[in-house]
């Protein structure tokens, strides 16, 4: 049996090696360099900024752009970034702000495999990817009161992420402008699933297996705080509901249909 196992062993060996190898061409591929062009940094205004492009959440005011009837707001964060002593601890929401950011760009794709099948995937990463995205008509926003379609990537919760076109709004609201969409990033992977608590000092860590899913939650948390400034009137949720396991964390956050 020993024989035979060496054996086969030699003849995956020399299948690789006598196999023709894909050849990856030199430099960023097209898809690369698309999701690489959309990338860029939400920075701090401090200067005078257009009123009509600006909402005032409770974490800060965020200024977005106008395409047409549509206005976008992305990047905003939802939490505290999980970086340093923060990293596997559940998220927690910003401290209440008047600071102005920019919210023209996707906030960072969280750590994943990169793959010319997955868009997000080659957009920049980042453990800082705690933010979310907001799509709503500019008319009537500071008075209209429209249903929140809140969108959680799917992605098996090891890849994906907002910035992948897939997952944009931009569309869906033009075509839907009585309706608000939201979509979200978390954490995926080892630091949004990976089960710590049982390691000696397991107790700092205890729902560590779960982050991503309370990730969620936390980000549901800000669209119920915050969507009136964007014309929502937080009622209703779309797409793969956070997990039953917190349950009670979730109460009262979302109604579906």
């Amino acid at each position: 049996m020993k024989r035979i196992t060496v054996y086969m062993i030699l003849l995956l060996v020399l299948g690789a090696c006598g196999s023709k190898q894909e050849e990856r061409p030199e430099g960023p591929s097209a898809l690369e360099q698309k999701m690489m062009a959309l990338y860029g940094e939400n920075k701090v205004i401090e200067g005078e900024y257009p009123d009509s492009l600006a909402v005032e959440a409770s974490n800060g005011v965020f200024v977005g752009e106008r395409d047409s009837n549509l206005l976008a707001f992305k990047g905003i964060p939802y939490a505290l970034q999980p970086t340093g002593d923060r990293r596997w601890q559940v998220a927690k929401p910003e401290p209440d702000s008047r600071l102005v950011r920019e919210a023209k760009h996707f906030g960072h794709t969280s750590i994943q495999w990169r793959s010319q099948g997955n868009a997000a995937s080659l957009y920049p990463q980042g453990e800082d990817c705690l933010t979310l995205n907001v799509w709503t008509a500019a008319d009537g926003m500071r008075s209209a009161r429209r249903p929140v379609m809140v969108w959680i990537h799917g992605g098996s919760y090891v890849n994906n992420g907002t910035a992948n076109p897939r997952d944009w709004g931009d569309k869906f609201v033009k075509a839907h402008p009585e309706v608000v969409m939201v979509s979200i990033n978390y954490r995926l992977g080892l630091l949004g699933f990976l089960d710590l608590s049982s390691l000696p000092d397991g107790k700092d860590y205890a729902y560590s297996g779960n982050l991503g899913i309370l990730d969620q939650v936390e980000a549901l948390r800000w669209v119920k705080r915050n969507i009136a400034v964007a014309a929502g009137q937080y009622r209703r949720g779309a797409g793969p509901v956070p997990s039953c396991h917190h349950a009670e964390r979730q109460r009262g956050l979302y109604q579906q249909p």
